[in-house]
């Protein structure tokens, strides 16, 4: 038989029972919410009980993602949600620990609570990191609310949280009217947090909590039977659950290093890898490129730093002996030579304009001096015999002095 839904029974997954827990699982819905049907909300996982934990899992969707549904207990771990508008929404008592979040839809809101009157707790976000994400399903993204009120009596806290640079500057947006919702802060970081400018939303002004009241959400607190009169029993989940995946870094031997090349190291896990030089005078890293710019010694090191469900991995490194035969030049626009070459005292360079600051290296590489090019002449006349390179803009030049 034909017939909708609704957003309570479109989910993909339901867990109907208490005491469940489950770890390194996918709960996921596809169905997009782009405004072409109206109503189009899609649940990932409802949760309908009590004192149920979630560890490294991913709950993906658009609107609607995660509904907390009945009046029971939840703790997530280390755990990833994605969606667009509403995509934590219930009456639970959730705590969210150690999290990552991502919104995907420009003007998206992460939470929806519908708090149970009687419950002292609601949402709680601790030590979690909502994700700078500019690039939605239907495009750019340039602002996002923490949340609104839905029903109920709403209470959203985030506890030293990171907070992207797209979160509005008053926080929290609107709703249902003639709520009176707890919308709190404490101690988060990045450049989306601007606790002074949370009170300009004209409906729900976010506060910031005193040290004494955010000393009162702890574990244990949160989910003590007191907190709600139909929790039977004091509840204290395993919070030191560490059993994140292993990963490692394959960075296949680079046996040619002239001009630029790509870095082509690995994870196990299938994450980026990232890149840093020892010294970026020698070679630069961008992105999986490294550009030769001068001679020397250099250490590549290839990281990948682990996410919710990946422990970091071990840095893998390679050192390298940048020759001068390495050095791919960038040609300038206009022709620089030296005359004479060889010489033994001062050098004319023709093609530079006015002023011009020149390095000097040996021939491996060493760094000796600078110097300033005036009237287009440069006095040499302190240098021993030998070859020299001269560093003029980008490009390398050989010098012998006799």
């Amino acid at each position: 038989m034909g017939g909708t839904l609704g957003t309570s029974n479109s989910y993909s997954v339901s867990i109907e029972g208490d005491n469940f827990t489950a770890i390194n699982i996918t709960f996921q819905n596809t169905v997009v919410n782009d405004g072409s049907v109206a109503n189009q909300q899609a649940v990932a996982l409802r949760t309908n009980g009590d004192r149920q934990s979630f560890y490294h899992c991913k709950i993906l969707g658009y609107q609607d993602t995660y509904y907390s549904y009945s009046l029971g207990r939840v703790y997530m771990k280390n755990c990833y949600i994605e969606g667009s508008v509403d995509f934590i929404f219930g009456q639970s008592t959730v705590v969210f620990d150690s999290c990552e979040f991502l919104v995907n839809r420009e003007g998206g809101v992460l939470t929806a609570a519908s708090t149970n009157v009687n419950s002292k707790f609601g949402y709680v976000f601790k030590n979690c990191k909502i994700h700078d994400n500019k690039n939605g399903f239907n495009g750019s993204i340039s602002k996002i609310y923490l949340g609104r009120p839905w029903q109920g009596n709403p209470k959203v806290v985030f506890l030293s949280c990171e907070e992207p640079s797209i979160i509005a500057p008053e926080g929290w947006t609107s709703m249902n009217s003639g709520l009176n919702p707890l919308f709190a802060e404490y101690n988060c970081s990045g450049p989306g947090y601007k606790p002074y400018q949370r009170s300009t939303n004209p409906d729900y002004s976010g506060i910031q909590l005193t040290d004494e009241q955010a000393a009162q959400y702890t574990i244990k607190n949160i989910f003590s039977k007191n907190t709600n009169p139909a929790f039977g029993i004091d509840w204290v989940p395993d919070t030191n659950f560490t059993a994140k995946i292993p990963q490692e870094i394959i960075f296949p031997e680079i046996n040619t290093f002239s001009g630029t090349i790509n870095l082509e190291a690995f994870a196990s896990s299938g994450l980026e890898v990232y890149y840093t030089s020892s010294d970026s005078d020698i070679v630069q890293i961008s992105g999986n490129q490294a550009t030769v710019n001068h001679p020397g010694t250099v250490t590549i090191t290839a990281h990948q730093p682990g996410n919710f469900l990946y422990n970091p991995a071990e840095p893998v490194s390679q050192t390298i002996n940048v020759l001068t035969s390495d050095i791919k030049k960038t040609p300038d626009k206009i022709q620089i030579t030296l005359y004479p070459n060889p010489s033994s005292g001062k050098i004319y360079v023709n093609g530079i304009m006015g002023n011009t600051l020149i390095e000097i290296f040996s021939i491996s590489g060493e760094f000796l001096n600078q110097m300033e090019i005036k009237s287009g002449q440069i006095d040499c006349t302190g240098l021993k015999q030998g070859i020299y390179l001269l560093k003029i803009g980008n490009n390398y030049h050989k010098l012998v002095i006799r």
